[in-house]
Parts: C-alpha cells; structure tokens; sequence
C-alpha cells in the first residue's frame, strides 16, 4: 500500500503550534483529527510516516525518527569513533561517550502493534536514542515530550582505564595465590638464584 500512504506535510501555523497537512489541503492540529482526515495512516506501511507526525505534534524539531536502524548504530559508533576519549567534560559541549551506548539491537524500524505505534527517535542536540509507544487510535491521547522514554545506555569505560588484575595473581611478579601441583614442582626444579657483589665488568660465575 504504499503508494496509497496519505501525504502529509509537517509544519507551523502562525500561533507556533505544530500542524499537519493532508493531502496539500486539510489542516489539523491533533493526532485525533488527523485519523479522521486520513484513516490511511492506521495503515501497518504507513507507520514510519506516522511516527513523524507524532515526533511532531508531541515536540515539534526536538526529536528525529529512527527509520533505519543499521544506519543509525553506524553513525552513532562512527562519531564515537571520532571522538577524543581523554578530552575532558566541557559544559556545551555534546559527546556520545559522556553517556554511553544503547542496545543497538532493540532499536526498530516504526511499527504497528494493533493501534499501538512504536518506534524509535534521537534527540536533535545529541543523537541519544530514545522509545516511544502511542496508541494513535485512542482519540483522548495526550501527546508531549514525556511520551519519549530514554533508553537505557552502558558508559563507557574511563580513558586509561587500567584492566582489572587477574584474582588468580598478586602484585607485579604474577605469583599464583594458589599455585597448582605443577607450579609448585616447576618453581622446586627451577635452579636457586646466587646473588654476589661482582661488579659488571666481572667474569660471570661457573
């Protein structure tokens, strides 16, 4: 149904309030008078379509759909990539490593489930991903940025982090804390170490 897909025109009217154009004719201004206008939205390929009408009646330019996930888990790791990890936290200044990094796997194209549109979005400032679930059929629904749920995000480790040290060993030298028969019978075998006061330049012991 694709070609069948109602065309809609995202847009501002003269108060500032976010308005969708139907068709390049009907104006509304609400999720409910848009399903009136164009029923054809509730249509499973029109989903991706829709998600942008409701990213813009709930927070104008604030958010952008996630309509191709692989492309945006490229983009994300490739500014991760390209950023410094040692620089410093400098306020105004957007980094994705100060936050961390989603479950690129959970993220989704935009799909119905019954009336119940999910889909996923970024922020505009800084590309943190974030979910969203609306059931566009329920003509009482309130729509406003508290419908984008931030998702869950592991940091990243610090810069210079050092890695943790084997529980098998102990300081510096690597010497099992319970060392195993074998270890034990090869430090046994191990000739003992002669320590003397020769200089350098003496001849080594026979």
């Amino acid at each position: 149904m694709t070609d069948g897909i109602p065309q809609v025109v995202l847009g501002i009217d003269d108060a500032s309030q976010s308005v969708v154009i139907v068709e390049g004719s009907t104006e509304v201004g609400s999720l409910a008078a848009l399903v009136a206008a164009a029923p054809g939205l509730l249509h499973p390929d029109a989903a991706a379509t829709m998600a942008r009408v409701v990213a813009h009646f709930a927070a104008g330019t604030d958010y952008r759909v996630i309509e191709d996930p692989l492309g945006y888990a490229a983009s994300y790791r490739a500014q991760v990539a390209g950023e410094d990890p040692g620089a410093p936290w400098r306020a105004g200044v957007y980094r994705l490593r100060d936050h961390g990094t989603p479950d690129f796997a959970a993220i989704t194209a935009p799909a119905y489930q019954g009336t119940r549109l999910v889909f996923f979005a970024y922020s505009a400032p800084i590309p943190l991903p974030y979910r969203v679930e609306v059931d566009v059929g329920d003509a009482g629904v309130t729509l406003g940025p508290d419908i984008f749920r931030a998702m869950s995000l592991t940091p990243f480790p610090p810069s210079g982090e050092t890695p943790a040290p084997n529980p098998q060993f102990v300081g510096a030298v690597g010497v099992p804390v319970n060392p195993t028969e074998a270890e034990r019978a090869a430090r046994k075998a191990k000739p003992p170490l002669v320590v003397d006061d020769v200089g350098d330049d003496d001849a080594p012991e026979e």
